[in-house]
């Protein structure tokens, strides 16, 4: 499934936005400024934003980019199949509108890795500022490296990745079933390397996450993945589920987790509300505020499940 050498290859970089208008045109424009000699098109796919985001698109870029705008929103994987659609590029690229990649050689070094016979391209996700959330996703980069090494491929996140066409297309692109936050990327990588993709990781195609983290949004969007998506990957990909620290917190796999969700979960969403300021506190060893943090959005994790084992929805 490797793209073979080519002298101009067709490439698109598919940007799903909503209600991101600054940041998504930050994205854009930097990769206009890519260097490289293959055609690049730039889709912005505007998922029913409500900020304005389609029309400020339109304005800054105009014909320099592809704007797709959605009439409602749809969710990330409806928004990402819509924007390969919009192209017939050999290679796929995915960023998220909050990732602006760093430098001019982003494209150039994802290529290279395709080049050398990958379908599938991870790429790097950089936090250069010194706060909480910052420190957290180096070192959840670096746990992410070991992991993909031990063969753990599904690790990474469509914040960065570049996929072949051929690769893609051959699984049908993100299932649109996955549309609300958590699990519609792992789901398209189990099935691309299932399908016989090779991926590899690199760490030189680098984006800056520059969307503002708060210990709430990732509570939020933790507890909507084990209500809305968990079910759905674990019962496809059951023995992968059962490798993910997710599983663990699982009610439907492990009931007796009821109890602890009726017992810690209120205090848990106590203490999400706000921005968790406290998270930012020095004095405090980073290593005790990153386990504070993690239990208290994977008892939002864990709640998501429960709620839907409660509702007899699994």
């Amino acid at each position: 499934m490797a793209v073979p050498l080519v002298h101009n290859m067709r490439i698109s970089v598919v940007i799903p936005n909503y209600n991101g208008a600054a940041t998504v045109i930050r994205a854009a424009q930097a990769m206009l400024r890519q260097a490289t000699t293959h055609s690049v098109t730039v889709v912005v796919v505007d998922d029913g934003s409500t900020d304005g985001s389609a029309e400020s698109v339109e304005a800054s870029l105009g014909s320099q980019i592809q704007l797709v705008a959605l009439k409602t929103n749809q969710g990330r994987s409806t928004a990402r199949n819509e924007g390969a659609l919009a192209t017939d590029a050999e290679l796929l690229i995915f960023i998220d509108s909050d990732c602006v990649p760093v430098g001019t050689e982003f494209i150039a070094e994802h290529l290279a890795a395709i080049q050398k016979g990958a379908a599938i391209s991870f790429g790097q996700i950089c936090t250069p500022g010194c706060g909480f959330w910052d420190q957290l996703q180096r070192y959840s980069n670096v746990l992410r490296s070991k992991q993909f090494e031990s063969g753990q491929w599904w690790v990474f996140t469509t914040q960065n990745v570049a996929v072949t066409r051929q690769a893609f297309d051959q699984v049908h692109g993100f299932d649109p079933l996955f549309n609300r936050h958590g699990f519609e990327d792992r789901d398209l990588f189990v099935r691309l390397v299932e399908a016989g993709a090779r991926p590899s990781y690199t760490p030189t195609a680098q984006v800056v996450h520059e969307d503002r983290i708060t210990l709430s949004s990732v509570a939020r969007k933790q507890g909507d993945a084990g209500y809305f998506s968990a079910h759905l990957f674990r019962q496809r990909h059951p023995q992968v589920y059962s490798q993910m620290a997710y599983s663990r917190l699982d009610c439907s796999l492990h009931p007796w987790l009821s109890f602890v969700d009726s017992t810690l979960s209120p205090l848990a969403a106590r203490l999400a509300r706000g921005k968790g300021q406290w998270l930012e506190w020095q004095w405090l060893p980073f290593g005790l505020r990153a386990f504070l943090a993690r239990a208290i959005y994977g008892l939002s994790y864990l709640h998501g499940t429960a709620r839907r084992l409660r509702e007899g929805t699994t």
